[in-house]
C-alpha cells in the first residue's frame, strides 16, 4: 500500500519529467539550419583546411617540395587552422582568430564580408607560413605582429566592422608584398 505522501512525489516527479520532456523536445524537434544559431542569426562560416586546397600550391614550389615532404607542410597547414598551444609559442589559429574577431561585429553584412575576406586571406597566408622556415616568406613573427594589429583594432572596433575590415585589408596588402618578393 502507498502513503499519499509516496503518491506526491511521484506525481510531482511524473510531472518534472514530462515539462523536462516538453522543454527538449520542443527545442530540438526544429533544429537551426546549418549557419543559424537557434535565435536565427547568421553564423560565419570559417573554412576548415582540405588538402585538395593545399596540394597544388605545394607542389607549384619546387624549393620547398624539396625540402620538405607534404606529410609535414600538411601538418602545419593544419596547426595554421586549428592553432598550436606550445609554451614557447602558442598560436591560436586562424580559425579562432576569425571567430573571435568576428563576434565584435554586429552589422550582418560587415560579418559576412570579414569572414569572405578572413578565409581569402587566411588560404593565401596559411599555404606560405606552412612552408619549410628557410623557403617561406611569411613567417611566425608576421604572424604575430598581425595577430598584435588586429587586436589593436577589435579595441577600438564600434560593431560596424570598418576598423576590422580595414585592418584585413591592410594584413592582405603585406602578404602580397612578402609574396611579390624575391620573384
Amino acid at each position: 500500500m502507498s502513503s499519499p505522501l509516496n503518491a506526491v512525489t511521484r506525481l510531482v516527479g511524473a510531472s518534472f519529467a514530462l515539462i523536462v520532456a516538453n522543454a527538449c523536445s520542443s527545442h530540438f524537434a526544429h533544429p537551426p539550419t546549418p549557419g543559424e544559431h537557434s535565435a536565427g542569426t547568421k553564423q560565419a562560416h570559417f573554412y576548415q583546411p582540405l588538402a585538395k586546397d593545399f596540394k597544388l600550391k605545394y607542389s607549384s614550389d619546387s624549393n620547398n617540395a624539396s625540402a620538405q615532404a607534404w606529410g609535414d607542410y600538411w601538418g602545419w597547414i593544419k596547426t595554421f587552422y586549428n592553432g598550436n598551444q606550445s609554451f614557447f609559442a602558442p598560436w591560436p589559429g586562424w580559425t579562432e582568430i576569425g571567430s573571435e574577431t568576428v563576434a565584435k561585429i554586429v552589422k550582418p553584412e560587415a560579418k559576412a564580408l570579414f569572414t569572405r575576406k578572413w578565409n581569402s586571406l587566411g588560404k593565401i597566408i596559411g599555404a606560405e607560413w606552412a612552408k619549410d622556415n628557410n623557403v617561406r616568406k611569411i613567417s611566425s613573427d608576421d604572424l604575430r605582429v598581425w595577430k598584435s594589429q588586429l587586436d589593436q583594432e577589435i579595441r577600438g572596433e564600434d560593431g560596424t566592422g570598418s576598423r576590422l575590415l580595414a585592418c584585413t585589408d591592410s594584413i592582405q596588402r603585406e602578404a602580397d608584398q612578402k609574396l611579390k618578393k624575391n620573384l
